[in-house]
């Protein structure tokens, strides 16, 4: 299931991220935008039975 979720995650964050180094002139760096995708993913997975069990560092180190 998560893996159905990554491109839709990264095309997100790219967006929100791009967006936000242009109008708001934030800075991203590489591994802050992939804990971002991965962040999202976790949220949107809130409450999914294939999370049980499982913390938001086990899916940071993977």
């Amino acid at each position: 299931m998560i893996w159905k979720l990554v491109p839709y995650s990264v095309v997100w964050t790219t967006w929100r991220v791009r967006n936000e180094a242009i109008f708001e002139g934030k800075k991203y760096s590489v591994e802050k935008t992939v804990l971002a995708v991965k962040a999202l993913i976790w949220y949107w997975t809130l409450g999914k039975a294939d999370r049980r069990g499982k913390r938001f560092s086990d899916l940071i180190h993977n």
